[in-house]
């Protein structure tokens, strides 16, 4: 068996070389210029194209009928982006078995040695298919390709320098010659994969020599419509046939068997009117009793290791359990809540926060301290009335304010024992108290508007002022 097998092998390497020629050769002949005006192959084959001879990362030098290059790499580590490269791209249904490269070169200087390094795109120009060294003398080499170089629909080759002696140190080629054969190869039959679920429908198919979008090798689809059918898929029991599936009792096919359905939820086969399952249960992973809100498991019944709250706010400490922070519904995201809609979570959710004092959860103008607009039959700032004022004012003709010398004097015409004056701004700070009728400096305040609150044995007043610039009151 063993010798049948190496005479096989031979039989196919006589074979393969006997149809192997020249399919390319780059020939750079003409005066010496920049750039080289000779950088194709000198035909190209009939089922194959060649690119161009180019370089990348080193410098075009003028020499006469060679390709001639400076710049190299002076180190002994190769430059990955310094090279001089070919490619070759078959026609579709075609592809590339190469048997050798040969190429003539020589270096400038007599003291440099170089090495060259020949690597190519099957492995991304990792390692060297090939190397040596070139000296002053045009010389020939020819490199033998290793059985990895078979059956190629395209391949990239590159030639790095190292140990140049300096980098006016030139490096020249000529004939570059690729030995092999271009051969024809049997299209493919792909199949359509519409749904994307790897496996094809026998049904709609194109005939190719390579992969194509869409469309794979195999013809084992029964609905290319749906991703979740596919010879892959786990059927479950419905003996009841309520079509709610057995979870315990599967199959895998590509189709429905009798009485087999998607579904896995039924608690109950034996029963039509008992079936799936609704409850929800939550992992607890260190067993503190409360669950995380994060894990979930539709169950027929509470599996181990699952509690039916969410309450744990750190399932990977026992130390830290139920949510205990209190966040209510901020609907018009103006900053304050509803205390009517809270919820007992660990960490706050969108649309919620700690404060529960909004008035109208549907307006985002109106929220305590909001700017209220009097006699427009609103409360904006939530303080139970339409205005400014906490309360109603009252009393105006007996209450007298007159402003001067940056003094606020006041004076009620109103017998009274008791006496109580408070001045407060629209933060709700109080700026000046007093027991008795006294002026008020004012000096120190900004303008705007404040609250005169005036207390007496038998009356309560609530007077919005307003402090000017030039502290003329109104009112």
């Amino acid at each position: 068996m063993k010798n049948g097998f190496l005479f096989s092998v031979f039989l196919f390497l006589l074979n393969f070389n006997f149809i192997s020629q020249i399919i390319g050769m780059y020939e750079f002949s003409g005066a010496g210029i920049c750039p080289n005006p000779n950088t194709s192959v000198t035909s190209q084959p009939l089922d194959a194209i060649f690119s161009i001879y180019s370089s990348q990362g080193n410098n075009c030098s003028s020499a006469n009928d060679v390709y001639n290059t400076n710049g190299w790499n002076t180190t002994s580590t190769i430059n990955l982006s310094e090279y001089n490269e070919f490619s070759i791209i078959t026609n579709e249904c075609f592809n590339l078995n190469l048997i050798s490269i040969t190429f003539s070169h020589r270096v400038s200087n007599v003291t440099s040695i170089p090495t060259w390094h020949l690597r190519s795109s099957i492995d991304g120009f990792l390692s060297d298919v090939s190397s040596g060294t070139s000296s002053v003398v045009l010389t020939p080499t020819m490199i033998n390709l290793p059985i990895t170089f078979v059956n190629l629909r395209n391949i990239t080759f590159r030639f790095y320098i190292t140990s140049a002696t300096a980098s006016t140190t030139t490096w020249r080629n000529d004939q570059v010659e690729i030995t092999g054969s271009i051969n024809s190869i049997v299209p493919d039959i792909y199949y359509a994969d519409l749904d994307g679920d790897s496996f094809g429908d026998p049904f709609n198919f194109i005939s190719a020599c390579s992969s194509q979008i869409g469309y794979v090798l195999n013809n084992q689809d029964c609905d290319d419509t749906k991703s979740g059918i596919n010879p892959n898929t786990l059927w479950f029991e419905d003996y009841d046939n309520d079509s709610y599936g057995n979870p315990s009792i599967q199959i895998i096919a590509c189709s429905s068997s009798l009485n087999f359905v998607l579904d896995n939820t039924d608690c109950n086969d034996s029963n039509s009117v008992i079936q799936n399952a609704v409850d929800v249960f939550y992992l607890d992973y260190d067993l503190d009793g409360f669950g995380d809100p994060s894990n979930t498991l539709i169950s027929c019944d509470q599996p181990e290791g699952y509690v039916s709250n969410q309450l744990d706010c750190d399932d990977l400490n026992n130390l830290i359990t139920v949510a205990s922070k209190v966040f209510y519904q901020d609907f018009d995201f103006d900053g304050f809540g509803n205390s009517q809609i809270s919820e007992i979570t660990c960490f706050q959710t969108d649309g919620y926060c700690l404060d529960s004092t909004d008035c109208d959860d549907t307006n985002p103008m109106i929220y305590p301290n909001a700017l209220d607009n009097n006699d427009n039959e609103i409360d904006e700032n939530c303080d139970g009335v339409d205005g400014i004022l906490a309360l109603s004012q009252l009393y105006f003709d007996e209450l007298k304010i007159n402003i001067s010398d940056n003094l606020l004097k006041i004076t009620l015409n109103v017998p009274t024992d008791k006496l109580f004056i408070q001045l407060i701004n629209l933060e709700g700070k109080l700026v000046f108290t007093s027991s008795k009728f006294s002026n008020i400096d004012i000096s120190t305040l900004k303008s705007g508007i404040y609250i005169l609150h005036i207390e007496t044995n038998s009356e309560l007043i609530n007077q919005r002022i307003f402090l000017s610039k030039d502290f003329q009151s109104l009112n």
